[in-house]
């Protein structure tokens, strides 16, 4: 009997490794942080860095181990309030070590449910901001590189970095780098 039970587990995990389907399908998160932006047009150029970045996120996994991101970031001159710099945010987000929700498998008398505690990814987005002081609007693409930490079975943290290159209206551009850490929800 014992040695029915070792090859039926390499199985399950074995098949449950290829399957989309995982600890939890898709991420609820709510992040804050601090950011640098840089803007620049043909006839000035200006920066501002603070501690007043926040983001809320749903992720929903594709394959095993990329997830597909939409967000919407808000980046204030204070931590809170002041200009705003906000807009959207949607991004691939590839997990190389690890599957990005874990594994599950269930049956009518059993269950199994493995989640590595570290699971780094690397990402690539495309993110809009509109600057409410200077009433202009960017859009370009951005890479991010992050780690989530699992606390508990529906439970993350999450670290993350982000850089931003960005266009605007008459040869304006922005950059933007983000310093991000939060808590993500599995449903």
């Amino acid at each position: 009997m014992l040695r029915l039970r070792e090859p039926l587990l390499l199985a399950i995990v074995s098949l449950s490794a290829i399957a989309p389907t995982g600890a939890f399908a898709s991420k609820f998160s709510v992040s804050a942080g601090a950011y640098d932006i840089t803007a620049e047009t043909t006839r000035s150029d200006g920066s501002v860095r603070n501690l007043g970045v926040y983001q809320l996120s749903f992720r929903f996994p594709v394959v095993r181990q990329l997830e597909l991101g939409v967000g919407y970031s808000v980046a204030m001159s204070g931590i809170v309030g002041g200009d705003l710099a906000f807009g959207v945010d949607i991004g691939l987000h590839y997990y190389p070590l690890t599957s990005a929700e874990g594994i599950t498998w269930s049956s009518d008398s059993a269950s199994f449910q493995m989640s590595e505690l570290w699971r780094p990814y690397v990402g690539l987005g495309f993110h809009q901001r509109q600057v409410q002081a200077i009433q202009t609007s960017y859009a370009g693409f951005g890479l991010s590189l992050g780690v989530e930490r699992v606390l508990r079975e529906m439970l993350s943290a999450r670290g993350e970095v982000r850089a931003l290159q960005m266009s605007g209206t008459a040869s304006s551009s922005a950059r933007e780098f983000d310093v991000l850490l939060g808590l993500v929800i599995g449903f």
